[in-house]
């Protein structure tokens, strides 16, 4: 059976997964804003509106080459691309409304669908989260015309710019039994986005069948998220022993499995955890591994005879992501300060001795923990530009997380400075180098716990006896052997 598709309501991202083989109505590539709209679709008088109406004007950033730079904002809806002022415009909006009446006269049919994309107008983009009265107010409308089973919500994630997606829309289809897909990769400029596409018409004929997946969205939704969480496991130090440092043991746990179990813990669905890796031992961590071949960066000894770059672990997606470091021993509290963190950029975790008022550091300089990146566009630019910076010796040493922040947020590249989109995790949660530093994190652990807190009196009471000839025996049994 071949299905046909029109946009009822939503944005332009509905011609990058509906591809140039869908049918074109009023709505097909404007941002739609008001509840009238559909309505007046609806009873045929969305066309006569536009032209009783005259736009507001606003001046905008183009995104893509022949992007306009100027938006019509009407009450109902925004155009973007064109001009809905001229004739050649008008005349083609009366012939996509008849195009939608006859797609609706053809709605019954069981191949006949509407698309509804979320959009700005109805997100509150710093959450997320759906607003109630808009977004209720159209399914009132849809229901009432009998199309709501006739209709997919759909929620895009974009290459750069627009992240449309709900972290309430559960309590939605819940309530209306709605049918709802998710696209990432959503790409910019052009309507032939294959990938887009394929998901799309996989992803649809899975909810016409089976309706939505509601496994899948509680538990991405158990905190709002839709990233992919990338554990990064790449490289190849040479003056580690046979296993990689990942498989250090803390309390007996290597460090690779207590992040993954902390994502899980803290509500990060399984499919969303990555690791990325030339090492096939990663594959029995249980989760998903994606071999890095651009990622081919070498050292003899710490910062001693490398070769490649430090930042080729940064494996590009398309989507969302948050890079964790594989070799990082998390707490609990940082992995969920990382989790509820939002960005509608790039933001940077790492310590900062500096700023910490416990006077307790797990080293006496910063250490990078996290980069979360919702513009990727911009991110690996950035990659890109630092590392031709060092390779014209204009950075002082070997380019890593820090020289990658400080570029990001125009910085000079060579000078220390933490502010603007970075969160400081002053606690228990450092890297690991070597077996002896598990060790080191053990006792800290007894000493002060996950936060670095001082101990009371009575706490210092509490003295751990000979940790260091107790373990030191045992201390090649911090790793772990599959």
């Amino acid at each position: 059976m071949e299905y046909q598709f029109m946009q009822i309501y939503g944005n332009c991202a509905a011609t990058h997964y509906l591809g140039d083989k869908r049918i074109r109505g009023p709505v097909d590539n404007v941002i739609t804003k008001s509840n009238k709209c559909i309505e007046l679709l609806l009873n045929n008088k969305y066309v006569d509106y536009i032209k009783k109406t005259s736009p507001k004007l606003a001046k905008r950033n183009p995104n893509f080459s022949g992007d306009s730079e100027i938006s019509y904002i009407y009450d109902l809806v925004e155009v973007v691309h064109q001009d809905p002022r001229t004739t050649k415009y008008l005349t083609e909006l009366k012939n996509r409304q008849n195009n939608f009446n006859e797609f609706l006269q053809n709605i019954n049919k069981d191949n006949y669908y509407f698309v509804y994309s979320l959009n700005i107008y109805e997100l509150d983009n710093s959450t997320h989260s759906l607003k109630a009265n808009r977004f209720e107010t159209n399914i009132k409308y849809l229901k009432e015309h009998k199309l709501l089973d006739k209709t997919i919500f759909v929620g895009t994630v974009g290459t750069n710019w627009w992240n449309f997606w709900s972290n309430d829309i559960i309590k939605y289809i819940l309530k209306y039994n709605l049918k709802y897909i998710e696209i990432t990769n959503v790409g910019i400029g052009h309507c032939d986005n294959t990938d887009a596409t394929q998901q799309f018409n996989k992803k649809v004929i899975d909810v016409i069948n089976n309706g939505t997946d509601k496994k899948y969205l509680l538990q991405r939704n158990l905190k709002g998220d839709y990233m992919k969480y990338v554990i990064m496991c790449g490289g190849n130090y040479k003056n580690f022993i046979d296993l990689p440092k990942h498989f250090i043991k803390v309390k007996g746990e290597p460090i690779i499995n207590r992040t993954i179990r902390l994502l899980k813990e803290n509500g990060i669905a399984e499919d969303n955890i990555i690791i990325t890796s030339n090492n096939p031992i990663f594959n029995q961590c249980g989760v998903t591994v994606i071999g890095d071949s651009n990622n081919n960066f070498t050292q003899d000894a710490p910062w001693t005879n490398m070769k490649g770059y430090w930042l080729d672990a940064f494996y590009p997606f398309n989507e969302p992501v948050c890079y964790l470091f594989g070799d990082v021993f998390y707490s609990k509290k940082a992995i969920i300060t990382i989790i509820n963190s939002k960005t509608d950029y790039i933001l940077f975790f790492g310590s900062d001795p500096d700023r910490n008022k416990n006077g307790i550091n797990m080293k006496p300089w910063e250490e990078p923990l996290c980069f979360k990146v919702t513009n990727q566009q911009k991110f690996r630019a950035a990659i890109t530009a630092v590392k031709e910076l060092f390779d014209n010796g204009k950075v002082n040493r070997h380019p890593i997380a820090w020289e990658l922040y400080r570029y990001l947020n125009n910085y000079d590249i060579n000078v220390k400075k933490l502010d603007k989109n970075f969160i400081c995790i002053n606690d228990i949660s450092t890297d690991v180098d070597k077996p002896a530093d598990s060790l080191f994190i053990e006792d800290m652990l007894r000493k002060y716990g996950e936060d670095l807190i001082k101990p009371t009196p009575a706490r210092i009471a509490y003295k751990t006896k000979a940790v260091k000839s107790k373990h030191k025996s045992n201390a090649d049994n911090n790793y772990l052997y599959f």
